[in-house]
């Protein structure tokens, strides 16, 4: 996939300006169409099924805050936090996410049933997510939809919109990576999203993208053929084509160390050095990095790391 055919494929508009759910995608427009006829009362009963974590909780959410502007009840909650007893009077309106229904079902799934098949009875407006594959009670009366597992050029899209709810402000490349090696599914993601905002919430620029590598490297699905690491030693190496092989290994130390932020033993382990050697290496960068020439070079050396990762990241290696 190239940069220009993504580029066709960006955030827009939602369906209706309130309605602050994701963007409408060939994945999740059917989910998106059923949140707002049940927000404008055409569907009475709506339930989202899908893979977790790529969006339906948002779709919920947003509902969820857009009804409760008006003079009525609305509950909104995880079903396994939801108290059967907690309301004398079943709210006007009820939104449950992560519900569980098993045909063996226990004790609290078959309470859940229950109170879902005795608000349809009673026509009063619910909309769930569940797991797909579970059976509804009064099935026929419930719009149904299923949220399929986004493609890669959809994954890209979600990761920058769901990033944004987030409060989190992602380069393209980043978001990129994110969506295709941090985000076997979608609940990696969200995990690969609160690793960044523990450091930070801008990683919009060039150098947050090397920062965010050694904190989404742990993520990435074992044995994957590229290591992320590559593409800072081939970098280093594509920057300093003419350089010695100790001061391409003393840029390669700095970059990952000091500018990206690995751990000393995970970069001592991947140069086949001890942590000391790591230390001195990069150390010896640092003090050069006031002069003209060492901070050209470093420059460079980022820049190239970037290009590595950018390409590979959009197969254009």
């Amino acid at each position: 996939m190239s940069v220009f055919e993504l580029s066709e494929l960006r955030i827009g508009t939602p369906v209706r300006d309130e309605l602050r759910g994701l963007t409408p995608l060939p994945s999740n427009s059917a989910a998106i169409a059923a949140a707002e006829a049940f927000v404008t009362g055409e569907s009475r009963f709506v339930c989202l099924r899908g893979p977790s974590g790529w969006g339906k909780s948002v779709i919920l959410g947003s509902v969820a805050g857009l009804m409760s502007t008006e003079a009525r009840q609305v509950v909104h909650e995880s079903a396994p936090h939801w108290q059967f007893d907690r309301f004398s009077r079943a709210p006007d309106v009820l939104i449950l996410d992560d519900v569980t229904l098993h045909d063996r079902m226990a004790r609290a799934q078959h309470q859940l049933t229950q109170a879902l098949a005795q608000r349809v009875r009673r026509g009063l407006p619910t909309m769930i997510s569940l797991a797909s594959g579970s059976p509804l009670p009064l099935a026929g009366r419930w719009r149904d939809v299923t949220v399929p597992r986004p493609d890669r050029r959809e994954r890209i899209v979600l990761t920058s919109q769901l990033a944004q709810i987030a409060g989190l402000r992602l380069h393209p490349t980043l978001a990129a990576m994110m969506a295709r090696y941090a985000a076997p599914s979608g609940l990696c993601l969200h995990g690969a999203m609160q690793r960044l905002r523990l450091v930070g919430r801008d990683w919009s620029h060039r150098d947050a993208v090397l920062r965010a590598c050694p904190l989404l490297e742990p993520l990435m699905p074992q044995g994957m053929a590229w290591d992320i690491r590559d593409a800072f030693a081939e970098g280093v190496a594509d920057a300093l084509r003419d350089g010695k092989e100790q001061q391409v290994a003393s840029y390669t130390s700095h970059v990952m160390l000091r500018v990206a932020g690995f751990r000393e033993d995970v970069v001592a382990a991947y140069m086949q050095r001890s942590p000391g050697e790591i230390y001195l290496l990069s150390e010896s960068i640092r003090r050069q990095s006031r002069r003209a020439g060492a901070s050209t070079r470093l420059a460079l050396c980022k820049d190239r790391v970037f290009l590595r990762i950018h390409r590979h990241v959009y197969d254009l290696e």
